[in-house]
């Protein structure tokens, strides 16, 4: 799943003569067992963590949950955590202890561990604030859906296909943009991580938000679901 879950994922009717590459599924929030690990949930965002806290069992790594929800009753997995892990998990309904502080959810970050979170968006920048009043030395996050614009602004992308400028405005992607005139562009995560939306860059300067390409792959490219510009790019699209 998708910095895993929540893209969507754009289909292409096969023609005649077309290869076709199968590849394993792409993990963009693996549990990585090194050294102990705080798990925190919220809401649905226990998803992927159950799946963790299981494989943090097998492979003996001291670890703690934190699980939140609007209630009990609206918690799945509950019973089953309480009964399997007992004093490991705290489960934090907010109708009981009230909306948490980013110092409520890392109260209990391991020094010189990690903590994996995943939940809403809320939860998140709380989380992503609070991780460096923390003695964890790794921070491991997962959100539904793609992350808001941060210190956007306005640039333009030319389609060298065409010689199309199409402007972005400062609270869009260059993905969202470049869809609405090449509906055949493929996309999936829109968090930056995955890489289905890989362009090579003909011209210009982006300013690259994404968690995938490396230093030298990212002379020649970017990820348009996250990156951006100062001024014009020209997209071998």
């Amino acid at each position: 799943m998708p910095d895993g879950g929540g893209g969507s994922l754009e289909m292409h009717a096969l023609q005649p003569g077309d290869t076709v590459t199968v590849r394993g599924p792409r993990n963009g929030f693996p549990f990585v067992a090194d050294g102990p690990a705080l798990f925190v949930a919220g809401g649905i965002g226990i998803t992927p963590i159950l799946a963790m806290t299981r494989a943090a069992e097998l492979a003996g790594t001291d670890w703690l949950l934190v699980y939140t929800g609007r209630s009990r009753s609206a918690m799945p997995f509950v019973r089953e955590l309480e009964q399997r892990y007992g004093a490991r998990v705290f489960i934090r309904p907010d109708d009981e202890y009230g909306i948490p502080t980013a110092a409520d959810l890392l109260a209990a970050a391991p020094i010189g561990g990690a903590v994996y979170c995943c939940g809403p968006t809320s939860m998140l920048d709380a989380v992503r604030t609070g991780f460096d009043d923390t003695d964890a030395r790794a921070l491991h996050f997962e959100r539904f859906g793609a992350p808001p614009i941060v210190d956007g602004r306005p640039f333009e992308v030319q389609l060298a296909s065409t010689g199309e400028v199409l402007p972005v405005s400062a609270d869009e992607s260059a993905l969202d943009v470049i869809r609405r005139h090449r509906t055949d562009v493929a996309y999936s995560c829109r968090q930056g991580f995955c890489g289905t939306c890989r362009t090579r860059v003909l011209s210009g300067n982006p300013d690259h938000r994404d968690n995938r390409l490396t230093d030298d792959e990212r002379r020649e490219e970017m990820l348009v679901c996250v990156s951006r510009a100062d001024g014009r790019l020209v997209l071998d699209l």
